[in-house]
């Protein structure tokens, strides 16, 4: 399980508190949010600080608690059927999207089919593949959307058929790919809706301003069917991917929230600013993607020995100091409504010098050696955390025959070359 780090300004809040009772002024949520988002579409996101913008323009059908729990969103209550496999949704009365415009169950039955459509290339799709015939549509197998499980009985009613009983799905529904799109823009402004002069919103912000590079600007959406109970009138979700500028930066004052921070500074957080550092569980696996479309990467063996040679337990409590649970599979450790076990390869039980050696044999018989080394480029966007495991694994490859050029690149910049 991986540990999600955010700092709050415990001192910077009592500021704010401090202003607005003397001018009166708005509430004032200056984030530090990472990357500069690449859009403000929900099926064209992929990044956390791409989804911390999104959530809170666009609501679905359900939210979340502060336990990460489905509770209803613009869906008030649901109904699920005996065999667990259709859900039944019914729209509060009167949500609406900032252009005055209904939200409606087309809204959502339109949302559900664009996601699916492969032209639409969203590449969290198939986080909703338990809908009856989402992965055939998704994957061009069929080609009649009307086919897919998300069904509008009337206005005010969303019906979703599954392909099986799916325990999760309810979480799965908090996640953007399925919050509705307004179906009302198509017609004159599909590729527009997402600009800053068109957008509208169903959730608690609206969008006002996106200075590319700089931040984004959201203001409270006063038409939001629970806005007696949102408290902050304005929110800055500031790009910086420098962790230390942005602790600098908190530490003047200037964000009240870090949504990251550098892992070397965690220890001084703690001794200086006590209280103000927060490490908690966040069920996500951090990995490498190989390129296994050409040679050498192409060769299980060589991938082998690339993944037995990294010695996980050490990255959490030694590199990063912030405690990361080593992985070897891709479901984490406390997911909800798994029952299997934890997967762990015969390997991980032996002794690191053993799966050294054992890495040792398999690149040397696929040619490569200390003394011959196989050269990779490693690649990561812009974070001291990320440069530290990085190093760390460029360490940990070299005494099995492997030279590693690092390369760091901004966000945006990164995620495109994983695209090619």
């Amino acid at each position: 399980m991986k540990l999600h780090n955010t700092l709050t300004a415990v001192a910077a809040a009592g500021a704010v508190a401090l202003m607005m009772s003397t001018a009166a002024s708005a509430v004032t949520l200056q984030m530090h949010n990472g990357g500069d988002p690449g859009s403000l579409d929900p099926h064209k996101v992929s990044g956390d600080w791409e989804n911390r913008v999104v959530g809170d323009y666009i609501e679905g059908l359900v939210t979340e608690d502060t336990k990460a729990d489905a509770i209803p969103g613009q869906a008030e209550s649901w109904d699920i059927s005996e065999d667990g496999t259709v859900y039944t949704f019914h729209l509060r009365e009167g949500i609406k999207w900032t252009d005055g415009t209904p939200v409606t169950a087309d809204d959502f039955v339109f949302a559900f089919q664009r996601l699916m459509n492969p032209a639409t290339a969203s590449e969290y799709a198939y986080l909703q593949y338990p809908i009856k015939n989402a992965e055939a549509l998704n994957s061009g197998e069929m080609t009649d959307f009307s086919q897919l499980g998300v069904k509008a009985i009337d206005d005010k009613t969303v019906e979703i058929t599954l392909e099986a009983a799916t325990p999760y799905f309810l979480q799965a529904l908090t996640h953007y790919t399925a919050y509705p799109v307004p179906k009302h823009w198509w017609s004159s402004m599909a590729t527009l809706w997402t600009n800053i002069d068109h957008i509208v919103a169903n959730g608690p912000f609206k969008i006002t301003e996106w200075l590319p590079g700089s931040y984004v600007h959201s203001v409270k959406n006063e038409d939001y069917y629970d806005a007696a109970n949102v408290k902050i009138d304005e929110v800055y979700y500031h790009v910086l991917e420098d962790r230390a500028a942005a602790l600098n930066r908190y530490r003047a004052g200037e964000f009240d929230i870090l949504t990251d921070f550098p892992a070397d500074q965690y220890q001084w957080i703690q001794d200086n600013l006590p209280g103000q550092a927060h490490v908690e569980p966040f069920p996500g696996v951090y990995y490498y993607v190989l390129n296994r479309e050409k040679p050498p990467l192409d060769n299980p063996s060589i991938r082998e020995a690339l993944s037995i040679s990294v010695l996980r337990d050490v990255i959490g409590p030694d590199i990063l100091g912030t405690g990361e649970l080593p992985a070897y599979g891709w479901v984490p450790e406390g997911t909800a409504n798994y029952e299997g076990e934890t997967y762990l390869p015969e390997w991980s039980k032996q002794p690191y010098e053993e799966r050294v050696a054992k890495a040792k044999e398999l690149m040397a018989a696929a040619g490569y050696t200390p003394e011959k080394p196989l050269t990779l480029q490693l690649r990561y966007n812009t974070n001291d955390n990320h440069q530290r495991i990085a190093v760390a694994i460029a360490a940990m490859w070299e005494p099995i025959g492997v030279k590693v050029e690092l390369f760091n690149a901004e966000t945006a910049v990164h995620y495109d070359a994983l695209r090619w």
